[in-house]
């Protein structure tokens, strides 16, 4: 559960997120992005998370996450969350992320998000062995907030716990929905994150 936990704080962090929405939400304007998720500081985004355990929800937040620091490190400007240890920045491969390691001098970084994309593509995460897998590039995501047309669908597993996610993301917003399920201890546990409002410096 502990392992479970700690992954479901990450997809918060990582945004970098289907519920029914009323004919009157939004559609977000159908662009082509330089960049997955726009990193600058004074950016943040409002989630919704729920976790249930064998279709019982036994967890609900609502939590915002904020750019709020950047920082050189490897010869890159890195983004994240004061506190964190857990940062990102873009690149034209896609989005990259470092782990920081609590001394603060070293910490692993990799390629997590390719971006763009074909369907099909597919690569592997070191050291959890987390296997990622291009769905969709031209899905249709509804939420509470908006409608997001053309998202892209990563397919993800995590080899070492047999945990699946399914996240989707709308270029040049960031991830908007994603859903988990792990098996714990005998119990089917789901987590649905997805985005309820956005702010982008």
């Amino acid at each position: 559960m502990k392992r479970f936990l700690i992954s479901l704080t990450l997809l918060l962090i990582v945004f970098t997120f289907t519920a029914c929405s009323d004919n009157d939400s939004p559609v977000v304007p159908n662009n082509d992005p330089l960049v997955l998720t726009p990193l600058k500081v004074g950016n943040w985004w409002r989630m919704h998370t729920v976790v249930d355990r064998d279709g019982v929800p036994f967890y609900e937040s609502t939590d915002t996450v904020r750019i709020d620091t950047s920082f050189a490190w490897g010869g890159f400007v890195w983004f994240g969350s004061s506190g964190s240890n857990y940062f990102q920045r873009n690149n034209i491969d896609g989005l990259w992320t470092l782990y920081l390691y609590p001394s603060g001098d070293s910490g692993r970084v990799e390629l997590t998000y390719k971006y763009p994309v074909t369907v099909g593509e597919s690569w592997t995460t070191q050291p959890d062995t987390i296997i990622y897998n291009v769905e969709s590039i031209e899905k249709t995501v509804v939420t509470p907030n908006a409608t997001y047309l053309n998202c892209i669908q990563y397919n993800s597993i995590v080899t070492t716990s047999n945990e699946m996610n399914i996240e989707y993301f709308k270029p040049g917003v960031g991830k908007i929905l994603s859903n988990s399920i792990i098996e714990i201890s005998g119990n089917l546990v789901r987590a649905k994150i997805e985005i309820i409002s956005y702010h982008l410096e």
